[in-house]
């Protein structure tokens, strides 16, 4: 059995109060590596962040050859922590992301 995967996802606002989502993925062989990217907040967000985690492990196996980092998994984590902090700490964190 495979470890689950290192999918990191924080809820944050802007200064103009508007919201996203920072997604983090750690690669497998090289744990001190990770890689992510943003997701606008809105009703569609669940999904977004699934597919957003899955495509970020995809880079991470392309570029560091990292086999054992499963992009399915990785989305279903992503989907999981997304649930997680619905659930137990839906407040945002300020973040440093530019007001669109």
């Amino acid at each position: 059995m495979m470890p689950k995967p290192m999918v990191e996802l924080k809820l944050m606002q802007r200064t103009d109060r508007s919201q996203y989502f920072e997604v983090w993925v750690r690669s497998a062989i090289k744990p001190w590596i990770k890689q992510g990217s943003i997701v606008e907040r809105d009703f569609r967000e669940s999904s977004q962040i699934e597919v957003l985690a899955g495509a970020i492990a995809e880079g991470l196996c392309e570029k560091y050859n990292d086999q054992k980092l499963d992009p399915g998994q990785c989305a279903r984590a992503a989907r999981e922590a997304y649930l997680e902090l619905n659930t137990f700490n839906p407040r945002p964190l300020f973040g440093s992301e530019e007001p669109l």
